[in-house]
């Protein structure tokens, strides 16, 4: 298993003809899917095949820019969790399914810090990786904007909420 922070390049030799599984459907496993199909500087990969697991999916099965993928078998999207990965090379996904893989790489998120500010003396901004309040930031314009010291630029930050779409 690795994470998709270790990912460094699609024509690493050890994914050459594997079949791969992506755990994720957030950005950064979806950039990781598109970098091992039709990566745009280095071309098509030799890959065996792409599984794509993910909560909420169901989304990218529509998406045009997979459908060829899809159509051939070179992906496969399930929606869904790793139940087990059962012996060496077999994953049971939670829908009952059994996947042969051989290398799984891991975009489940990150958790960002701002190790730079005090949350509860600055009070500029609010944080909280709650689970139920699903990663909580702000009060922020535009992602970028402290909205209680408009001096406090917060670049670099992405909003991924475009890919929580429910269908």
């Amino acid at each position: 298993m690795i994470p998709t922070k270790d990912f460094r390049s699609p024509d690493a030799d050890f994914l050459k003809e594997h079949r791969i599984m992506v755990l994720g459907a957030g950005m950064s496993a979806i950039d990781i899917v598109v970098q091992l199909l039709a990566n745009p500087y280095l071309g098509p990969q030799s890959v065996g095949k792409v599984v794509l697991v993910g909560r909420k999916v169901s989304y990218l099965t529509k998406a045009k820019d997979f459908e060829g993928f899809i159509q051939t078998g070179k992906l496969r999207i399930i929606e869904g969790e790793i139940e087990e990965v059962v012996g060496e090379n077999q994953v049971k996904i939670t829908d009952g399914s059994v996947e042969e893989v051989e290398t799984i790489l891991l975009g489940t998120g990150y958790q960002f810090s701002l190790p730079f500010l005090d949350f509860e003396k600055d009070k500029l901004v609010d944080f909280d990786v709650n689970p139920i309040r699903k990663r909580f930031f702000g009060p922020v314009y535009k992602r970028m904007i402290c909205i209680r010291e408009p001096d406090i630029f917060f670049v670099g930050f992405t909003d991924a909420s475009p890919l929580n779409l429910t269908t």
